[in-house]
């Protein structure tokens, strides 16, 4: 499948789009979609994702694994143990988080003055692969010691104010219904929802109808 950016583009190149010519003997002509295509790949590299370091920021993260192994609940221990140990070495707080069998939302406020959350998803990212067996392995993972258990990439988006960091908290624990897993937050044993319960900024039975907050446009797995 081709990349997101990329089937905008194709998307796009799929309407006939006319092509002057500077030669005034030949009529301009209408172009065809894979002729924009290659033009619009040509200018794909800058169009780069480029991530957004804010010191002392709150962030909200999507982390899947590779070829969406089922790997997280089945190794729930192991995988807290990877979070104690990346929060030992490059302290962080998890204000909310969220374990489904195969990806994770979480959401981190990091210290006043530090804003590498990459090196902190890298430490957790290689502890927890460390103890499984090698999973799906291509030659450039090979080249980078990597056991085929994470994708490389992964979504982070920086919390710009209440309003929003409410809605990705709500979105975080509401996941698990989203995904059929239970029919409401509280049922999920995998999730920071019973400890904000009984901080007192969720009820019980919140979530077992979509809360109002999730708007429709909120589609990060």
């Amino acid at each position: 499948m081709l990349p997101r950016k990329l089937q905008i583009c194709v998307g796009w190149a799929k309407q006939s789009v006319p092509i002057h010519n500077p030669s005034p003997s030949t009529p301009n002509r209408f172009a065809h979609p894979i002729e924009i295509l290659v033009i619009l790949l040509g200018t794909l590299k800058f169009m780069d994702y480029r991530r957004y370091y804010q010191l002392g920021g709150t962030y909200f993260f999507t982390v899947v694994t590779e070829q969406r192994q089922p790997l997280l609940v089945e190794n729930i221990d192991h995988l807290r143990s990877a979070f104690r140990h990346g929060m030992k070495r490059y302290p962080f707080t998890i204000e909310g988080i969220v374990i489904l069998p195969d990806h994770l939302h979480t959401l981190w406020r990091l210290p006043e003055g530090d804003d590498n959350f990459s090196v902190r998803w890298m430490v957790i990212k290689r502890k927890f692969s460390a103890g499984l067996d090698t999973g799906v392995v291509n030659s450039s993972k090979q080249a980078k010691r990597e056991k085929g258990i994470w994708q490389r990439r992964f979504w982070e988006h920086c919390i710009r104010d209440t309003d929003d960091w409410q809605r990705h908290m709500d979105y975080i624990h509401y996941n698990p219904v989203k995904h059929g897993y239970c029919s409401s937050p509280a049922e999920w044993r995998y999730s920071s929802f019973d400890r904000l319960i009984k901080q007192g900024l969720y009820t019980a039975d919140w979530g077992a109808s979509e809360p109002p907050s999730i708007i429709n446009h909120m589609d990060l797995e």
